[in-house]
């Protein structure tokens, strides 16, 4: 089985922001751009994306947050290029990091795959199998 190909994404633009991110495909809307400037302190937002269109928002406000195809996951990925806990994301002491649950596909960051766990920041993009979401956190929005 092939794995999807992460240079299909570069990255993306949000308006107003101080990441220097860019992507065609992807551009938040101003009511994307809103809801994420309106996060409050220790929660985030995952927002899953194809060919430029929001598909999905996941709001990040515990401190792990499973993501996989088994029905008991916190963000379910119903794809058979998931893994059935595939990945976490865990908040410790306000820090986000993404940990790789030894996933057959593997994680990716910003194009890189990731062996075991990494800290995410506002507008880092993941892929996990076929789906895209990209990471944000308060403060980059003001």
């Amino acid at each position: 089985m092939a794995l999807p190909n992460i240079n299909d994404y570069t990255s993306i633009g949000i308006p107003g922001s101080q990441s220097s991110y860019t992507d065609e495909l992807f551009v938040l809307s101003a009511e994307e751009v809103e809801i994420i400037s309106k996060l409050e302190e220790n929660t985030a937002l995952l927002v899953e994306h194809k060919e430029g269109v929001v598909e999905a928002r996941y709001l990040l406000n515990t401190d792990s947050t499973l993501i996989g195809r088994n029905e008991s996951a916190d963000i379910l990925l119903d794809d058979n290029t998931i893994s059935r806990k595939h990945a976490e994301i865990i908040r410790q002491s306000g820090v986000w990091s993404l940990k790789d649950l030894g996933s057959l596909n593997g994680t990716y960051v910003n194009g890189e795959r990731i062996e075991n766990s990494q800290v995410i920041n506002s507008g880092d993009k993941i892929q996990i199998g076929k789906f895209h979401l990209v990471f944000f956190a308060p403060g980059n929005f003001t």
